[in-house]
């Protein structure tokens, strides 16, 4: 039996920027305490092509643009965890969770629908990292939940995902700690390279001609060059 496929609890009407959504649609006339925040305005980045803001509770990301109404980006059934914008003011990444609940009860996966519903020990969660492209999401490329910082190359061609112990962070199950994922915008591809234990700065190198051609990752115990032109990455 396929594990059935989980989405986050639908997205609520967030200060009015969802069309339609006036005091009086509201699903229940009645208090409502939230764990998580309706919007990040301190997370919200600005490209040319619109304003995205992610919805901490809804998990989803809305584009505004002047003169038009919000829109939601698509990214499936997953949930956004966190943005993140390159230099060239055209790429954003979003890291988007998704879920699947394990449960071999044919009974109990005919009624989830919702993260909530999986018992606990059934829920699994995979990581992706994705472009966004106006109001949709790339190919998703996996990467480990745990990852909480990105360093663009000046030429938005490469981005480095590594993890970041000044920020708040939660380590669960196996983690490498010893690797930064490597992610080519250009061609949407992702490679995990072993660079020194606990990574926690990024550097890049480039040629004449303002091109990227390397990155060198600090860690706690080596400095590593990173071939960005070589395939695989050499170190």
């Amino acid at each position: 039996m396929t594990p059935p496929t989980l989405r986050p609890w639908p997205a609520l009407c967030v200060l009015g920027l969802i069309a339609g959504c006036g005091w009086n649609h509201l699903p229940q006339q009645d208090t409502r305490y939230l764990d998580d925040a309706l919007w990040a305005p301190a997370d919200a980045i600005s490209t040319e092509d619109g304003l995205y803001v992610r919805l901490p509770h809804a998990g989803a990301l809305v584009r505004i643009n002047q003169g038009v109404d919000p829109t939601l980006v698509n990214v499936g059934e997953g949930r956004v965890t966190r943005i993140a914008a390159a230099p060239d003011d055209q790429t954003v990444l979003a890291f988007i969770e998704r879920y699947r609940c394990t449960t071999e009860d044919p009974r109990e996966a005919r009624r989830i629908e919702v993260i909530e519903d999986c018992g606990e020990g059934d829920l699994e969660i995979e990581t992706e990292i994705s472009l966004v492209r106006g109001n949709e999401l790339g190919i998703g490329q996996p990467i480990d939940g745990a990852y909480n910082a990105v360093a663009f190359s000046d030429d938005s061609r490469f981005a480095i995902a590594y993890l970041d112990f000044t920020q708040e962070i939660t380590l669960e199950g196996v983690v490498n700690l010893n690797g930064v994922v490597v992610l080519d915008l250009q061609d949407n591809s992702s490679t995990i390279v072993t660079v020194g234990f606990a990574p926690d700065r990024v550097l890049f190198n480039y040629d004449e001609g303002g091109g990227v051609t390397s990155a060198v990752v600090l860690s706690k115990n080596q400095v590593a060059s990173v071939d960005l032109l070589s395939e695989p990455h050499a170190v």
